[in-house]
């Protein structure tokens, strides 16, 4: 499933939710956001200990997809380096594309 994204939109969500990442957690949830489609809308979802931050987007999805748990640093570097004012997010068998660069899955 291949979504285009408005990139601004994108970038302020990124600064709430990495107020809650712990880029030296241990726990990999703590480090990572979770990417979940649902009902037209995206979900990205950063959590700590205590707390969660969740960030939605409406989305025109063919389907649902369950979360998916990459690293906060890399989508984050990955979203700010795209050069035009949309990205592309491809979600396929539980792998997450930013204009066609995997990113790394997190186990947890």
């Amino acid at each position: 499933m291949q979504l285009t994204l408005n990139k601004s939109e994108l970038v302020g969500a990124l600064v709430a939710l990495g107020k809650l990442v712990s880029r030296t957690s241990l726990i990999h949830a703590y480090r990572g956001i979770e990417i979940e489609g649902k009902a037209n809308m995206l979900y990205f979802r950063t959590r700590n200990v205590i707390e969660q931050i969740e960030f939605r987007l409406f989305a025109d999805l063919e389907d649902d997809f369950p979360a998916i748990l990459v690293e906060f640093e890399q989508f984050r570097q990955m979203v700010r380096s795209c050069k035009n004012k949309t990205l592309k997010l491809e979600i396929d068998c539980g792998e997450v594309f930013i204009d066609d660069v995997k990113l790394a899955p997190i186990k947890g």
